[in-house]
């Protein structure tokens, strides 16, 4: 069985998103957006299940890299909380938030952790996303940095050690509440 596995190289983001202290309802998600199998316009198109791929925002194809980053809705929010991820190429995708650390956090885990935090949002968008395409209505940065800045503080609950949770809260005051 694993000699049939040894051609596929290690996946080098695969412990950042399972070994972090968030829920597993998010460490799911985020997977699907490093796999780029979110359930995005161009997705479904590609699947032949969608006769259009532009964002529901802007006009632009909307894949996982635009819905994250490239979007001018999420660059607003990214904005927003003090962050310029402008300069990401697009060819390197979600994934180069782990190579660049735009945090500096030195310990990974703590990193990793406040870092899907920060792309947990992107469920927050996605949410946005949905209520903008099914019900014309769009949610505002500051309730998305309120649910980031939350997210924290509950997941400092999860850490096991006392450093660890004091971090965690102490990151969650970079969010503007």
């Amino acid at each position: 069985f694993l000699a049939s596995f040894q051609e596929f190289p290690d996946d080098p983001f695969a412990p950042a998103i399972w070994r972090s202290y968030a829920p597993q309802k998010c460490k799911f998600f985020l997977w699907l957006l490093h796999r780029d199998r979110l359930r995005t316009k161009a997705r479904l198109l590609h699947c032949h299940m969608h006769n259009n791929g532009e964002c529901p925002f802007c006009t632009a194809e909307e894949d996982c890299f635009h819905l994250s980053i490239g979007c001018t809705r999420s660059r607003n929010f990214w904005t927003f909380i003090g962050l310029d991820l402008a300069s990401l190429p697009e060819a390197l995708g979600v994934d180069q938030l782990w190579i660049v650390n735009p945090f500096q956090e030195n310990d990974r885990r703590i990193a990793s952790t406040i870092l899907i935090c920060v792309l947990w949002n992107i469920w927050n968008i996605w949410k946005c996303r949905n209520m903008k395409v099914f019900r014309n209505e769009d949610e505002s940065n500051l309730l998305l940095s309120r649910r980031c800045h939350e997210d924290l503080v509950l997941w400092s609950n999860r850490c096991s050690s006392s450093a660890g949770r004091l971090k965690l809260v102490e990151w969650s005051n970079f969010f503007p509440v």
